[in-house]
C-alpha cells in the first residue's frame, strides 16, 4: 500500500485508513481532509472506497490514460481510485467465476450518480464487445445514463442532479469478458415532483429541456410550448435554470442518446406530445360554481391543447376532471367534484402519465440492451437514492430511508455480523467490534403485522380511514414499545423515527393517498378512449400487470419488444396489446397470475402485498383479468427491495461510500461535523477497526489447493488431504505465519497484500507454465506446418522438373522436326533434279529417235515417190496409156499429233483454212472453214507462231513440234468434218487449248459459228454434239458469231 508524504514536520497521507498509526476519529478526519485539499478525493478502508464529492470537474482524473493505468492492476498497485474498484470487480468475476456487485451509497448530493457513470465507463472500456459480445451494447449502456438522468433526475436544494429514483444496472458478460447485454431496474420514482416542488428545486430535467429546445423539434409547433415560467408545474419553486447547464443543448444530447438506444424520431415525437400534455394539464385551473367545479375560461386553451396532444375529446377530458361516476344498485350516478378534488384528479392524471411514460422508457431501454442469448456472469452497479432529511418529510422520504436502512443492514451483515460469526465458526479468536445495528429500526418499519408500512397498507383497505386514524394506530402500537419511535410534542400529524443516520420527523399528511396511488375509473375510461396507440399502450393491461411482478426491477430478461402502434389505429392497439413475458432467470421469481401456483417469494410476501380490494384490469385498460391492479406503493416497493436484497446476497459485493463535504457545494470547504456524522452512521469507523484486526481474505482448503497448486506441483501429485496440504504449501512458499490463520475449513489472510502477493506468484507461475505449453504447442504447430510445406515443396519440385523436362523435350522435338523437314526438302530437291535430268535425257533421246525415224520415213517416202514416179514414167512411157478421167484429190498427210506441256509461258498460234473441196461431197455450195489452234511449248520460250491459212505453215515450227501440230490438225479436221457433215452451210472458226498437266487430258474446243447468207438456209440449229454457251438462237443478221464449246477425247498421240 502506497503512502504519500507531506513536508517536513507533517504527518504522512495514507492511502488506506487501516494503515494509520493512530486509529481514532481525529486522525481519520485529518487524513481525509488533507487528501481532499490535494484533490485526492478517494481513500481506501481495506477494500472499501471512500469517495468525497469534489464539487468540481476533474477531467484529467477520468480520461482514457487513467483507465489504461488501472487496467489489469491490483487494488494496491496505484493510488486509490474508483477505477480500481471497478477493476477489482471485473477481475474477481473473471478469476472467481462469480457474480459481482458494486454498491454505491451515501447522502443525497454525495456524488452517487457520477460514481455510477464512472464505474460503467470503466467496465465498458476494459471489456468492450468482442466476437462473442453484443456489438454496440457497451456503447448503448453508456447512452442510457443521459436518458435516465433527463427523465429521472432533478435539481434539489442539496444536489443539482439528484436521482429521484433508484436504479440497478446489471451488466452481463460473456466467458471471454465482453459485455453481451444489460438490464436496468428502477425503484420508486418520485412522481409527486411532477406536480409540486419545494423552493429552489426544479421538476425533472426533461421538462425544462423541452421548453428551451422545442423549436428545434420537427413537431415543435404542434406542442404549443412556452417558456418554463409560464407553466404551473415548473414555476412553483421559482427556479428555472442550473448554473453551467444549457437545457437546449441537453435536449439535443438526450435526443441523440435516445436514438442510440433504438427509440426512433417518430416515437420520440409521441413522447414529446405526452410531456407537453402534462405541462398543459398543469395550467388547467378550476373554481367552485354552486358546489361543483368548472374549468376557468382562461384555462380553456390549455385544456384543449392537452386533449389534442393526448388524442382525446376535449369534453371527455373536462368531464373526467370535474365529475366522478359512481355505481350503486346497478345504476351509475354522476357526482360533481369540488375545485380541490378536480385539482387532485388533474394532478393524479399528470402523475400517472409521467409515471407510465417513465416505466415504458425503462422497458424500451431494457429491450434495446438486453441479450436473450444468455450470459456467463454479471456485475451489478447499484445507484439508489441517498438518505434524506428535509423540513417536510413525507411517504417518499420514508421509503427512501427504509431502502437505505436495508442497504446498511446488508453492509453490516457482510462486514460485521457475518465476519464475527464466521470467525467463531472457524475457531479464530477476534476482538469484538461494536457497530450500529439497525435491525430494530427495520422491524419498526416493515415487521409484520404491526410495522409502520404494514399498518399503512392495512389502513388503506378501510374506506373511512384517514391520515389521522393511521397516526393514531401507529402511536398505539409503538409509542411505548419501540425505542426507535417517538411522537413529537404539540403536534397532531407527525411522528419521528430514529434511523441509523439520525432522527427524521415525518408528516402523515397524504400518506394514505400516496400509498393508494389511485387512478380513478373515470380517468381509466378516458385513457381507454384515446385514439393514440402510444398513449393507450402506456395504460395497457399487460404493462399494468407487469408492475405487480417482483421481476419488475428489470433484472430478469426483458419482455419481447412492444410493437409501435400507429396513431391512426387505436382499435388494433386496444385489442392486440402485447402480453409481455419476462425471460427466465434462476435468481428471480415472477409473481404468478391468480389461480396459479405461487412462488416462494410471493408466499413470503403474501401478507406484505395488500391491495385496496380486487380491481379488474378492465377498469384500467378495458379488458377483464383476475390480476389485482391496486397494489399499494409500499407493497410493490417492498417486493422490489426484497428481490434486490436477495440478488445482492448472491454476489460478491464491492462498496463505495460517497461522502458529502458540505451543504454549500463549495469545493474548498470541509465540514468536519458533517464528515464525522457520515463516517459514523455509514459504519466506516467500525469497518476500519474490524478490517484492521480481522482477516478479510479467506479460502476453502480445497479451493486454495486447486488454485495455488501451480506453485507447488510436487505436492499436488501426492494424495494428501487439503487441510494438511495447505500448511505444507505455505511453508514451502515461505509465507509468514503472522499474516494468516488456519480455520477448520478455511484459511484466513490478514490483509489483501498477502493475497495479492500469492496472486502475483500464481500469475507468474501460470505465465511460465502457459509459456511452456505455448512453446510445445507452437513447436508442434511449426513442425506440422514444416511437414506440410516440405511436402508441398517436394511436390512443387517434381512438378517443375517434369515441366522443365517436358518443355525441353518439346523444344528439341520441334527443332528435330525442322531439321527433318530441311533434310527431306534437300533430298527431295536433289531427287527432283535427278528426275528432271532423267526426264530431259529421255525426252532428248525420244526426240532424237523421232527425228531419225522421220528422216528415215522421209527418205523412204522420197525413195518410194521417186520409185513410183519412175515406175509411172516407165509405165506411161511403156503403155502410153491415156490419163485417168478423174484425179483423186491429194490428201494431206498429217502425222500423229503429240502432247505439249501447258506450264510453259510461250504460246504458238496457227490458223488454217479448209479448202472448199474438202466439203464438196453433196454438190451443194461449199463453205470455207477456218480453224485456229494454239499451243505452247516449254522449249520455245519467247517464240510465237503467227496464224496462217496454210497447213504447210506447220513446217515452219521447230522440229520437236512439227509432228505434234500436224497430228493435231489432221485429227481435228477429221473430227470437225464428221460433226458438221449434216450442216455444210456453216463455217466455223476453231480455237483449241491444250492442258497437258492433267492425267488423261481432254481437248477443249471452242467453236464460233458465222451465220451464213439467208438464202437456202432454213435451219439455224447448232450442229449435233455442240452446245452453245449462251443458249440463244443465232442472230438473223449474217456474220453474227455464236460461241459454242465442245470437249472431245485427247488425241491418241503418245507423250513427249
Amino acid at each position: 500500500m502506497s503512502t504519500s508524504t507531506m513536508g517536513d514536520g507533517e504527518e504522512p497521507i495514507c492511502d488506506d485508513l487501516c494503515s494509520l498509526a493512530v486509529l481514532d476519529e481525529p486522525s481519520i478526519l485529518a487524513n481525509i481532509e488533507r487528501r481532499y485539499f490535494k484533490q485526492l478525493i478517494y481513500t481506501y478502508v481495506g477494500s472499501i472506497l471512500i469517495s468525497v464529492n469534489p464539487y468540481r470537474s476533474l477531467p484529467s482524473y477520468y480520461n482514457d490514460e487513467t483507465i489504461q493505468k488501472y487496467r489489469g492492476k491490483r487494488l494496491t498497485d496505484e493510488q486509490p481510485h474508483i477505477y480500481a474498484i471497478a477493476e477489482a470487480a471485473y477481475h474477481h468475476m473473471m478469476v472467481a467465476e462469480k457474480d459481482q456487485s458494486v454498491l454505491i451509497s451515501g447522502e443525497s448530493g454525495a456524488g452517487k450518480t457520477e460514481s455510477t457513470k464512472l464505474v460503467l465507463q470503466y467496465l465498458a472500456a476494459v471489456s468492450g464487445s468482442g466476437k462473442d459480445g453484443g456489438g454496440r451494447i457497451h456503447e448503448q449502456v453508456l447512452q442510457c445514463n443521459p436518458v435516465l438522468e433527463a427523465f429521472g433526475n432533478a435539481k434539489t436544494i442539496r444536489n443539482d442532479n439528484s436521482s429521484r429514483f433508484g436504479k440497478f444496472f446489471d451488466i452481463r458478460f460473456s466467458r471471454g469478458g465482453h459485455i453481451v447485454g444489460a438490464t436496468i431496474a428502477q425503484y420508486l420514482l418520485e412522481k409527486s415532483r411532477v406536480v409540486s416542488q419545494s423552493t429552489n428545486e426544479r421538476n425533472y430535467h426533461i421538462f425544462y429541456q423541452l421548453c428551451a429546445g422545442h423549436k428545434d423539434l420537427p413537431q415543435g409547433s404542434t406542442l404549443h410550448l412556452r417558456p418554463a415560467s409560464e407553466f404551473h408545474y415548473l414555476s412553483q419553486s421559482k427556479c428555472f435554470t442550473i448554473d453551467g447547464v444549457n437545457d437546449a443543448s441537453e435536449l439535443h444530447t438526450t435526443r441523440r442518446c435516445m436514438g442510440g438506444i433504438g427509440i426512433s424520431e417518430d416515437t420520440q415525437g409521441k413522447i414529446w406530445r405526452v410531456l407537453a400534455a402534462v405541462l398543459h394539464l398543469g395550467n388547467v385551473t378550476f373554481e367552485d360554481d354552486q358546489d361543483a367545479a368548472r374549468v376557468l375560461a382562461r384555462s380553456e386553451p390549455a385544456l384543449a391543447h392537452a386533449a389534442t396532444l393526448l388524442d382525446i375529446k376535449t369534453e371527455a377530458l373536462r368531464s373526467a376532471l370535474v365529475f366522478r361516476h359512481i355505481k350503486a344498485g346497478g345504476q351509475t350516478f354522476k357526482k360533481p367534484l369540488s375545485s380541490k378534488q378536480a385539482t387532485d384528479t388533474r394532478d393524479a392524471l399528470s402523475k400517472a402519465l409521467y409515471g407510465r411514460l417513465f416505466e415504458w422508457l425503462v422497458d424500451q431501454i431494457n429491450q434495446s440492451i438486453s441479450n436473450p442469448a444468455g450470459y456467463w456472469h454479471s456485475i451489478g452497479v447499484l445507484d439508489i437514492f441517498g438518505f434524506e432529511i428535509f423540513e417536510h418529510n413525507s411517504l417518499e422520504q420514508m421509503m427512501i430511508n427504509y431502502a437505505n436502512e436495508k442497504l446498511q443492514q446488508h453492509y453490516n451483515s457482510h462486514v460485521f455480523k457475518q465476519e464475527q460469526a464466521e470467525y467463531q465458526a472457524e475457531g479464530i479468536s477476534l476482538e469484538s467490534v461494536d457497530f450500529v445495528d439497525n435491525q430494530s429500526c427495520i422491524d419498526l418499519i416493515d415487521k409484520k403485522p404491526l410495522g409502520i408500512l404494514s399498518l399503512l397498507d392495512e389502513e388503506c383497505k378501510f374506506p373511512q380511514a384517514t391520515d389521522g386514524t393511521f397516526l393514531a394506530k401507529i402511536d398505539t402500537h409503538h409509542a411505548k414499545t419501540s425505542p426507535q419511535y417517538t411522537k413529537p410534542l404539540r403536534t397532531t400529524d407527525q411522528f419521528s423515527v430514529k434511523h441509523f443516520a439520525g432522527d427524521v420527523i415525518y408528516v402523515v399528511d397524504g400518506f394514505l393517498e400516496k400509498n393508494k396511488d389511485e387512478f380513478g375509473g373515470d380517468l381509466a375510461a378516458l385513457m381507454d378512449s384515446t385514439s393514440s396507440g402510444f398513449v393507450m399502450d402506456l395504460f395497457s393491461a399487460s404493462r399494468l400487470a407487469s408492475l405487480l411482478s417482483p421481476s419488475t426491477d428489470g433484472m430478469s430478461s426483458p419482455r419481447p419488444t412492444v410493437p409501435e402502434v400507429a396513431e391512426d389505429s387505436p382499435e388494433q392497439a386496444r385489442h392486440d396489446r402485447p402480453k409481455g413475458k419476462r425471460g427466465a432467470n434462476p435468481r428471480f421469481k415472477t409473481l404468478p397470475k391468480q389461480g396459479t401456483a405461487s412462488s416462494p417469494l410471493v408466499d413470503e410476501l403474501s401478507e406484505d402485498v395488500p391491495t385496496g380490494g380486487m380491481v379488474r384490469v378492465g377498469s384500467w385498460g378495458g379488458r377483464s383479468s383476475g390480476v389485482p391492479t391496486s397494489v399499494t406503493v409500499c407493497g410493490q416497493f417492498k417486493l422490489q427491495l426484497l428481490s434486490l436484497m436477495k440478488m445482492l446476497g448472491s454476489t460478491n459485493p464491492h462498496y463505495i461510500r460517497c461522502i458529502k463535504p458540505n451543504d454549500q457545494k463549495n469545493p474548498k470547504m470541509m465540514d468536519a461535523k458533517m464528515l464525522t456524522n457520515q463516517l459514523r452512521y455509514t459504519g466506516i469507523l467500525g469497518t476500519i477497526k474490524i478490517r484492521r484486526g480481522g482477516y478479510p481474505v479467506r479460502y476453502q482448503y480445497e479451493d486454495f489447493c486447486q488454485r495455488y497448486s501451480v506453485l507447488q506441483p510436487s505436492l499436488a501429485k501426492k494424495p494428501i488431504p487439503a487441510a494438511k496440504r495447505v500448511p505444507m504449501m505455505l511453508s514451502a512458499l515461505g509465507m509468514d505465519r503472522a499474516v494468516h490463520k488456519m480455520g477448520k475449513t478455511k484459511i484466513f489472510f490478514k490483509d489483501t497484500a498477502t493475497f495479492e502477493e500469492l496472486e502475483a506468484r500464481r500469475a507468474k507461475a501460470s505465465w511460465k507454465a502457459a509459456a511452456k505449453i505455448q512453446a510445445l504447442y507452437r513447436g508442434y504447430r511449426v513442425r506440422r506446418v514444416y511437414a506440410r510445406v516440405r511436402q508441398g515443396a517436394l511436390l512443387l519440385q517434381r512438378t517443375m522438373r517434369s515441366h522443365c523436362h517436358r518443355s525441353r523435350h518439346i523444344r528439341l522435338k520441334e527443332k528435330v522436326l525442322v531439321l527433318q523437314r530441311v533434310i527431306r526438302k534437300a533430298v527431295a530437291i536433289r531427287e527432283l533434279a535427278r528426275l528432271r535430268a532423267e526426264r530431259e535425257r529421255k525426252e532428248k533421246e525420244m526426240a532424237q529417235a523421232k527425228e531419225k525415224a522421220k528422216a528415215k520415213e522421209e527418205a523412204e517416202a522420197r525413195k518410194t515417190k521417186e520409185a513410183a514416179e519412175a515406175q509411172a514414167k516407165e509405165t506411161a512411157r511403156a503403155a502410153k496409156a491415156p490419163p485417168p478421167s478423174t484425179i483423186a484429190p491429194k490428201q494431206a498427210h498429217h502425222p500423229q499429233p503429240t502432247r505439249s506441256i501447258e506450264s510453259t509461258p510461250t504460246q504458238h498460234t496457227h490458223t488454217h483454212t479448209t479448202p472448199s473441196s474438202a466439203l464438196s461431197t453433196s454438190g451443194k455450195p461449199t463453205h470455207t472453214y477456218k480453224y485456229q489452234y494454239k499451243y505452247s511449248c516449254q522449249q520455245c520460250h519467247g517464240h510465237d507462231q503467227q496464224p496462217t491459212d496454210s497447213p504447210s505453215a506447220a513446217d515452219a515450227l521447230p522440229n520437236h513440234l512439227r509432228a505434234l501440230v500436224k497430228g493435231i490438225m489432221a485429227d481435228f479436221k477429221k473430227d470437225l468434218i464428221q460433226k458438221l457433215a449434216a450442216h455444210p452451210e456453216y463455217s466455223a472458226v476453231l480455237a483449241s487449248n491444250h492442258s497437258p498437266n492433267v492425267a488423261g487430258p481432254k481437248y477443249q474446243y471452242k467453236y464460233q459459228y458465222l451465220h451464213p447468207s439467208p438464202e437456202g438456209h432454213p435451219s439455224h440449229a447448232s450442229p449435233p454434239g455442240i452446245s452453245t454457251t449462251n443458249h440463244k438462237q443465232p442472230s438473223q443478221q449474217p456474220g453474227t458469231p455464236v460461241l459454242v464449246t465442245h470437249t472431245s477425247p485427247a488425241p491418241s498421240a503418245s507423250p513427249i
